[in-house]
């Protein structure tokens, strides 16, 4: 007796009406988590950067405090720029000395310049807080320079829809006489709250930003250039 061959049960595929259904589904759920996964990254770009901007403006005011501490001269030179002059001293090798090194002083000049590449203040990724820094040696000799942004998308502070200067020199009364001072006003992050959507794509969905205003003083010596 000659057994029959064994045939394998048919498949059936998927019919036209059951994957038009599986692809609505797919883009039902397309159309709700693609959304929701933009929002969830716009929620987390705009935390990042207000961390950011904060970070910035914390090390930065950190820093120029004790800057100050070490500081004799601030020079205005315009609105944008300013000069703070400090005398810092060193050893150096010296073989005629008998401890075999010798103390010297340093003058050391640090610009702090507000860059605007475009002449808009608007377009915030284009504007800089840079420091530029020499430091001379007794004779007056240049014996490092150096060059950084300390601070990215910056920009003058809005008072009343008007642009104020970024530095701003004048005279008040301290102790009963007149002193000089530089006041320093600057934006970080988006100029204003609400926020626009050219800030938006750069720093999160919202407003995202920090004011720095703050006055500044030489505190080693008192003396300030300006007019």
């Amino acid at each position: 007796m000659k057994n029959r061959p064994v045939t394998p049960p048919l498949r059936r595929g998927m019919s036209l009406t059951e994957m038009l259904v599986v692809t609505g589904i797919a883009l039902l759920l397309v159309v709700l988590v693609v959304p929701a996964m933009t929002g969830y990254a716009r929620a987390i770009k705009g935390v990042q950067s207000q961390q950011r901007f904060q970070q910035q403006a914390s090390l930065f005011l950190q820093r120029l405090s004790l800057e100050l501490t070490q500081t004799h001269t601030i020079t205005f030179i315009d609105e944008d720029h300013i000069r703070i002059a400090a005398t810092r001293g060193r050893f150096v090798p010296d073989a005629g000395d008998i401890s075999g090194q010798r103390y010297e002083l340093l003058t050391v000049l640090t610009d702090l310049v507000y860059l605007d590449e475009d002449d808009n203040p608007d377009t915030i990724q284009n504007n800089f807080l840079v420091e530029r820094r020499e430091v001379r040696g007794p004779e007056g000799t240049v014996v490092e320079e150096s060059e950084r942004t300390i601070l990215e998308m910056v920009s003058p502070l809005i008072v009343d829809g008007e642009d104020q200067p970024v530095f701003r020199f004048f005279r008040s009364e301290d102790a009963g006489s007149l002193r000089n001072f530089v006041e320093m006003q600057l934006q970080i992050g988006d100029r204003t709250n609400p926020s626009q959507d050219q800030w938006d794509r750069l720093t999160g969905q919202g407003y995202q930003g920090v004011t720095i205003r703050t006055v500044l003083a030489p505190n080693n010596l008192p003396g300030l250039g300006g007019s």
